[in-house]
């Protein structure tokens, strides 16, 4: 699973990796976090009040309980 946000200075290099493994014959699948920016879980806290981040907080830790095998 490759995740990438939209503002990100390592989404071109992160979406590259994820074409080389799907060529290389690797179940990938990519998640493309259109209108995050990179870090934006920093952000998803009370205190900064950006309430917006808190999906894409929520995918994450899906994609991650997903790679770990945890429900």
């Amino acid at each position: 699973m490759c995740m990438v946000c939209e503002v990100d200075p390592l989404r071109d290099s992160a979406m590259e990796f994820m074409l080389r493994l799907k060529k290389l014959g690797v179940d990938t699948k990519l998640f493309y976090m259109k209108d995050y920016m990179h870090g934006f879980n920093s952000f998803d806290m009370k205190n900064f009040g950006i309430s917006e981040y808190h999906n894409g907080t929520i995918k994450t830790l899906e994609i991650f309980r997903h790679l770990l095998g945890l429900k």
